[in-house]
């Protein structure tokens, strides 16, 4: 019999925890519902603000919305994985951490395992909804880079996130209630990086990246290079397309 190993013990405790949340289907699928119905009132507060305007801080509906969508499919993603890590101080406190430290596998691989929330993945999927919808709606020359940039910008906004997530969560090993501080980063840090950074204060966004990197990324990158009508010649956000200079706080420097 093959002996077993760290990657076998994590697949195992992954499996009781989604096997123990699908034997639930009905609140499972209440649970998933809700989070999709979360985003989707998130998004109706961006379509309310461009029914009074036509464009938010050089951005146009279709440019913003493609924002949301990579801000909010990064956050699902890194929620998902890690998004339970908040509840690190809950665990200092209760004495639930010091059995993790006795067992011969990793504690951080065991807090990302020990609560793998499914219900999450309503926000991804609508994230995913969001973008795709949201890539069609700009107009974008594709090339093979673009559509690489395309798949790669998510995934490394969720790998910002899964850093802050675990960075703040930390805080519970000094405070008793840290829940709320970490959320002040993961779940803010979302709404801020929801919106073209060009929309917020000169003090806002000034100090949010440097607090919060997670705040700045889709406006910098601007990913993966839309470009509208409207757009007139001063940036090059990506090859081939010329933008017009807004104001550029927060260190995204053409």
């Amino acid at each position: 019999m093959a002996e077993p190993t760290v990657a076998a013990a994590y697949r195992q405790i992954v499996r009781s925890r989604v096997a123990a949340q699908a034997s639930y289907r009905t609140s499972f699928a209440v649970e998933v519902v809700s989070q999709v119905f979360i985003v989707l009132v998130e998004f109706v507060e961006v379509y309310a603000v461009f029914h009074q305007v036509d464009d938010l801080g050089g951005f146009d509906f279709a440019e913003v919305s493609l924002i949301y969508g990579l801000s909010v499919l990064s956050f699902g993603i890194a929620d998902l994985v890690v998004g339970h890590l908040d509840q690190l101080p809950f665990y200092v406190r209760t004495g639930t951490f010091d059995a993790l430290l006795l067992r011969p596998l990793s504690p951080l691989g065991q807090l990302v395992t020990s609560d793998f929330s499914l219900r999450r993945l309503g926000r991804v999927g609508t994230g995913i909804a969001v973008l795709a919808v949201a890539l069609v709606a700009v107009d974008v020359d594709w090339t093979p880079a673009r559509v690489l940039l395309a798949v790669v910008t998510p995934l490394a906004g969720a790998v910002i996130f899964s850093a802050i997530f675990v960075a703040t969560s930390t805080i519970g090993f000094w405070v008793v209630e840290g829940m709320e501080f970490t959320n002040a980063f993961t779940y803010g840090g979302n709404y801020l990086s929801s919106f073209p950074f060009t929309v917020f204060g000169t003090a806002t966004a000034g100090s949010s990246p440097s607090c919060c990197p997670s705040a700045s990324w889709p406006t910098c990158r601007r990913s993966p290079c839309s470009a509208g009508p409207n757009r007139s010649a001063g940036r090059t956000g990506c090859p081939g397309r010329r933008y017009r200079s807004p104001p550029s706080p927060g260190g995204c420097h053409s």
